[in-house]
């Protein structure tokens, strides 16, 4: 009985720190965006992916963020135009035939503000892994949370428009994303 009171209250003591079980967030719903800017000789193009998902843990009682971790299918990259849609498909834009989804990893969440996070984490695209970080808001209330961010991807790191479409003679190297997703709690 001593053993179990003293389990019991090393339990209390531990959550009162504010170290509670991690919670998991997914997304739902139809209201999410997954956005990519460019531009093509100066003229500016958006297009975004269509089918992705986005996981959270979150760390005691206030739901910080602990982890982030994001699945996209790539064979959904939309352009608003057939052709350009075909063309990202292909062996030298995202290779999707290859390679049907990206993932992005991170356990390295770090709080700059009372709702601003920075998540450092891996990019696996095209067979190729590398450093990516992403700036977001989180915000968490009554069961359900809202996260919305950007990063920035360089093409020529994950190979992405190689062939006449390698160099920044027409498209820039930098790629910018912005998301935005609501999560509730997974059961």
């Amino acid at each position: 009985m001593r053993v179990i009171r003293a389990g019991v209250c090393a339990a209390i003591a531990w959550l009162a720190t504010g170290q509670a079980v991690a919670d998991a967030w997914h997304s739902t719903g139809d209201a999410n965006e997954l956005a990519f800017a460019t531009a093509y000789d100066g003229q500016p193009l958006e297009g975004r992916f269509r089918q992705f998902d986005v996981r959270v843990e979150t760390e005691g009682p206030a739901a910080v963020p602990a982890t982030l971790a994001v699945s996209v299918n790539v064979a959904g990259a939309d352009m608003n135009d057939r052709d350009i849609n075909e063309t990202l498909a292909s062996p030298d834009w995202f290779d999707s035939g290859a390679y049907p989804s990206a993932s992005f990893a991170s356990h390295s969440v770090e709080q700059e503000s009372l709702d601003h996070f920075v998540a450092t984490g891996t990019l696996d695209l095209k067979g190729v892994r590398a450093p990516v970080t992403v700036d977001f808001s989180w915000n968490a209330r009554d069961g359900r949370a809202k996260l919305a961010g950007t990063a920035q991807l360089s093409r020529s790191t994950w190979s992405i428009g190689e062939g006449e479409w390698a160099g920044e003679d027409h498209i820039p190297d930098t790629v910018k994303l912005r998301f935005t997703v609501n999560l509730t709690p997974r059961n």
